[in-house]
C-alpha cells in the first residue's frame, strides 16, 4: 500500500495519513518547525503529497497561497521527489474546531477532501 499524506502548512504543520487502498484519512501529528517537518516526512516516506491551499473565499489565491508555495519549494529540495497535489482548504479550521489536535484534523480534513474526490485514482 503506498502512504499519502496531508500537510496544513502554517506556523505549525498539520500533519495527516492515509494509505491509497484504505482511503480513509487519520491525524498524524502537529510539527513545530521546519526541520521536524522534514524529519517526519523522511519517516513517513509519502508516495505522494496534499497540501492544503489556502483560497480566499471569493476562490482566487491570496498571500497565504504565495507562502505556502514557498514552503512547498523548499520541502521538495529537502525530501525525494513525489507527486503534489493541492486541495482547497477553505472551512478545514472551521470544520475541526474543538478536536484534540486542530492542526493535524485540519490535515486530515484537507486530505479526505482530496481522497473523496479522487477515488477512483491511483496514486
Amino acid at each position: 500500500m503506498k502512504l499519502i499524506v496531508g500537510l496544513d502548512l502554517g506556523k505549525k504543520t498539520g500533519i495527516a495519513k492515509a494509505y491509497d487502498k484504505l482511503m480513509v484519512a487519520i491525524p498524524h501529528k502537529t510539527v513545530y518547525s521546519f526541520k521536524e517537518l522534514i524529519t517526519e516526512l523522511k519517516l513517513l516516506s509519502p508516495k505522494c503529497l496534499v497540501i492544503g491551499w489556502p483560497i480566499l473565499m471569493n476562490g482566487k489565491p491570496g498571500l497565504q497561497c504565495e507562502r505556502v508555495k514557498s514552503w512547498v519549494s523548499a520541502i521538495i529540495k529537502e525530501i525525494d521527489e513525489v507527486p503534489l497535489y493541492y486541495e482547497d482548504e477553505r472551512f478545514s479550521t472551521k470544520e475541526v474546531f474543538g478536536s484534540k489536535d486542530e492542526d493535524a484534523s485540519s490535515a486530515a480534513w484537507i486530505l479526505q477532501k482530496f481522497l473523496d474526490k479522487n477515488m477512483l485514482k491511483n496514486f
